[in-house]
């Protein structure tokens, strides 16, 4: 793992955190009202989950933008539904869609313990501050229960690496196989583990061999690879 930056601060000495919720948060929703993201393998992944349907499973994504990947969820399986963001304007449409809407960020979770039975991160850690990742970790493991399930999807890279967000000035995100913040503790097991090609139509999936060997042209193509990762967590205690 490479750590090269520290970026608990951006170069006006206000946190990501403070920058996304002061407003940074809205434009994004402004720039991208209809979300920019292709979310439909992380919602194959979820679907193939041994988990029922009903409103006694609760979910919550973070990095929930207007709901629209929830709002799909709810048709399919009729779950509790819970989304938090940092821009106010996306939870103003998150909740017209019938979600509990919540803004914030996920270094700070506004829920009790033990609560979630599947907890989503929707293309959000990349851009979150790298000194709160252990709170981050931290949060998710206090609010969802045991033999709960994590899903990541964001942007991958095999070292962890930072790059200017080309929106807002002194801002960075980062690319790293975000799974690592649970799978190194013996309560996590990764149960599906995938990488695509967000720049193909077709979203194909890398394989091993192609990741673990990258050519000079892998490397540059693998700035579009997105992570979908699913964990399970399974205390011992």
């Amino acid at each position: 793992m490479i750590w090269t930056r520290d970026l608990g601060k951006s170069m006006n000495n206000k946190s990501q955190k403070q920058i996304f919720l002061e407003g940074e948060g809205d434009a994004w929703h402004k720039r991208n009202p209809e979300g920019s993201f292709n979310n439909n393998h992380l919602y194959s992944q979820i679907l193939s989950l041994p988990i029922k349907s009903g409103k006694d499973i609760k979910i919550l994504d973070i990095g929930c933008g207007t709901g629209t990947f929830l709002q799909l969820l709810k048709k399919e399986k009729g779950w509790d539904l819970y989304g938090l963001d940092p821009s106010s304007l996306s939870i103003e449409k998150t909740k017209k869609m019938g979600i509990n809407g919540f803004t914030g960020t996920a270094d700070s979770l506004p829920f009790d313990d033990n609560s979630f039975d599947i907890l989503l991160y929707s293309f959000c850690l990349y851009l979150c501050d790298n000194n709160d990742l252990f709170k981050i970790a931290s949060e998710a493991h206090r609010v969802t229960k045991n033999k709960s399930w994590i899903s990541i999807v964001d942007f991958w890279s095999g070292s962890h690496k930072f790059v200017p967000y080309h929106h807002k000035e002194g801002v960075y995100t980062h690319k790293f196989e975000f799974f690592k913040l649970f799978s190194w503790h013996n309560s996590y097991e990764v149960f599906q583990n995938e990488i695509r090609d967000s720049d193909k139509v077709s979203y194909k999936v890398i394989k091993d061999e192609i990741k673990n060997n990258l050519s000079p042209n892998d490397k540059k193509n693998s700035n579009n690879w997105i992570n979908i990762t699913t964990l399970r967590r399974n205390d011992l205690n």
